[in-house]
């Protein structure tokens, strides 16, 4: 039924994931995906969410086998069930708002938009057939209710999600189209996991790329060492300046030369090098601490 309604509103669903979907993302092959804000961080890169557009809620279900259930004791029953109302209550009662969570996309390099009014119900239009087929079931058109009763007796809390674009950090302009010098050496920064969870990035995306990192810019190539638990092999291609910014790409790691890692001003001072206003990259790794030159 969600390819039903991805074709209705003109779109060609793929069942791809893992690498696969990276890839295909990075080739252009897949140019939408519904994912919620909660997993943005596991995009390929930052990308933009639309968000007055909520095709159908999603909802994660505990599910047992009838008989391996059936062949536990009463009281192991009984556990599993208490342990299962607990987390729904945990979860309920801890998880970040939407707007916490588009925040946390906002500052690690996302954009969040919102869609006219008059394509939201170009939308609903298209979606309606779908719909009437669903609600042929009796069960489904009752659910189907609930949810809208649900949401017209929602309230704001003042909590309401923002648009917004990529981060910047400030620092000073330029409007010299010529090429600048970029300082080669070798430069590194300490940004932890904790590090960057502290300054909003998702717990994922932190824990994935925080250790001390290691750029190296030489004969008109970077490459980036991470140290940390994962021992992830060292990323690095081809890097250019222009106007003023320097762009940085991957043939390394996500071949062919294509994928633009990140795009940022810079400057040099005391040794110390930071990016700033970023045009791609997440802003939180590669522009929230200054990177010492040690050679």
């Amino acid at each position: 039924m969600s390819h039903r309604l991805l074709k209705a509103l003109g779109a060609k669903p793929a069942d791809i994931w893992g690498d696969a979907f990276d890839a295909a993302a990075e080739n252009g092959e897949i140019r939408r995906r519904g994912i919620g804000l909660r997993l943005g961080g596991t995009m390929p890169s930052p990308s933009t969410f639309t968000a007055n557009i909520t095709l159908y809620p999603k909802v994660n279900a505990l599910v047992a086998n009838e008989d391996a259930f059936g062949r536990l004791s009463d009281e192991h029953q009984r556990i599993l069930r208490e342990a299962a109302a607990k987390a729904v209550r945990y979860v309920v009662q801890n998880a970040p708002t939407e707007a916490d969570r588009a925040a946390v996309y906002c500052g690690n390099g996302g954009a969040i938009a919102f869609a006219a009014k008059a394509d939201v119900a170009a939308l609903e239009r298209a979606a309606q057939p779908v719909y009437e087929v669903l609600q042929a079931d009796s069960l489904t058109k009752d659910l189907i209710g609930q949810i809208r009763a649900m949401k017209a007796q929602a309230t704001s809390s003042g909590n309401a999600i923002t648009p917004c674009g990529p981060a910047s950090s400030g620092g000073p302009t330029t409007t010299n189209a010529e090429p600048s010098e970029f300082p080669v050496g070798v430069y590194r920064a300490d940004l932890p996991p904790e590090y960057l969870i502290e300054k909003g990035m998702d717990a994922q995306t932190a824990y994935e790329l925080g250790g001390i990192v290691t750029l190296t810019f030489k004969d008109g190539r970077w490459r980036g060492h991470t140290q940390s638990a994962h021992n992830w092999p060292d990323c690095g291609g081809p890097y250019s300046v222009e106007a003023g910014r320097v762009s940085l790409r991957d043939d390394q790691c996500d071949p062919p030369a294509s994928h633009l890692v990140m795009s940022a001003r810079w400057k040099l001072e005391d040794g110390e090098l930071t990016f700033f206003d970023l045009r791609v990259g997440r802003p939180l790794e590669w522009g929230s601490k200054p990177f010492k030159k040690i050679g």
